[in-house]
């Protein structure tokens, strides 16, 4: 009897751990500071509540489902596990929803024939990182490095959009800047930069070509059930790699 209230507790709870800890393990360990940040002050927190309604007498914890360990004072084991435990699978789970959102956005080639949202986020929750791809990654951190010595301004404010935006404002914002530095080079003549520009305007064409001009741009916002993600636009990388000199703006795309 003594067992009853524990057992519970890890009955219902490891089995819901080891599943977040399957899909999300390798993401939740590179983040080790950040999730113990998130889960030992509320778990703290509902500890020194709870204490306090027992010391009330709010609730009561019958001492024979127990097994007469107390945390501090009159604060039972199993109170304390059940608390941390509650916070360990909250905080394991946004891990995991943070892991399957941020895959799915910087690779969508691997769902472009999935357009259901809870298949994509079960596929994504699930891959291995290691598996995946390093060029997007690569890319990512081209684009924070333009950021870095460029605008410490942009990326400041920029906190205060929606995680997808954000990394698209981020490339956008950061090739804009390379381009920009591009035209003010004075290195560069007339001649160099209106090629240059004219290559990078093929380049914009070709990237969205999929998209109906005639329509409003709501990045996928409303009623429209396109995910506008999924659409992969056809790129001849060939011959833009091929052109010596406009790579590096093309590169941050």
């Amino acid at each position: 009897m003594k067992y009853f209230y524990i057992s519970c507790i890890l009955g219902w709870a490891l089995p819901v751990i080891a599943l977040l800890w399957i899909g999300g393990g390798n993401y939740i360990m590179k983040r080790r500071l950040a999730v113990t940040l998130a889960i030992l002050p509320p778990t703290i927190y509902l500890w020194t509540v709870d204490l306090i309604a027992l010391r009330a007498g709010v609730w009561v914890i019958n001492p024979k489902a127990t097994v007469g360990i107390y945390v501090y004072d009159i604060l039972p084991l199993e109170e304390a596990v059940f608390f941390f435990i509650v916070n360990v699978i909250i905080v394991f789970g946004y891990c995991g929803l943070d892991k399957s959102i941020t895959i799915i956005h910087n690779f969508p080639k691997n769902f472009v024939n999935n357009r259901n949202i809870l298949s994509q986020m079960c596929h994504a929750f699930f891959i291995l990182e290691s598996k995946l791809p390093q060029e997007p990654i690569k890319e990512l951190e081209r684009v924070l490095t333009v950021l870095h010595n460029a605008s410490n301004s942009f990326r400041t404010v920029g906190i205060i959009f929606p995680t997808a935006i954000r990394h698209d404002l981020s490339t956008l914002y950061a090739f804009l800047r390379v381009t920009g530095d591009m035209v003010d080079d004075r290195l560069l003549t007339l001649e160099e930069k209106q090629t240059k520009l004219s290559i990078i305007k093929d380049f914009l064409d070709q990237l969205f070509a999929y998209h109906d001009r005639n329509k409003s741009w709501t990045y996928g916002i409303g009623k429209s059930n396109v995910n506008l993600r999924n659409e992969l636009p056809a790129i001849d990388w060939g011959y833009f790699e091929g052109i010596v000199g406009i790579s590096s703006e093309l590169l941050i795309v």
